[in-house]
């Protein structure tokens, strides 16, 4: 998945929970629709950060391997952030 399909993904998702929020009938759902639409827009800038400090890496191989990881962590945090939300689904 290139940083174009994540921060696609980022801005449908953080748009899509505004919304909720927005619409929410009360304040304590608002609350956490809200929560779910930050976490998209932090995890944006994440990536959009990464990909900036990554045209800097070139050559420099130790901060190119810290960057891997703060992606391969991004992408868990997607993860565990899906597994919650289908968690929240069946409960």
């Amino acid at each position: 998945m290139d940083l174009a399909e994540k921060i696609a993904i980022c801005e449908e998702n953080f748009k899509r929970w505004r919304e909720a929020a927005l619409k929410a009938k009360d304040m304590n759902e608002a609350r956490r629709f809200m929560e779910k639409a930050f976490f998209w827009l932090k995890l944006q800038t994440a990536f959009i950060t990464l990909f900036s400090l990554e045209s800097f890496a070139k050559g420099d191989e130790d901060l190119a391997r810290k960057i891997l990881i703060a992606k391969v962590n991004l992408i868990k945090k997607m993860v565990d952030y899906t597994k919650n939300l289908i968690d929240e689904m069946l409960s």
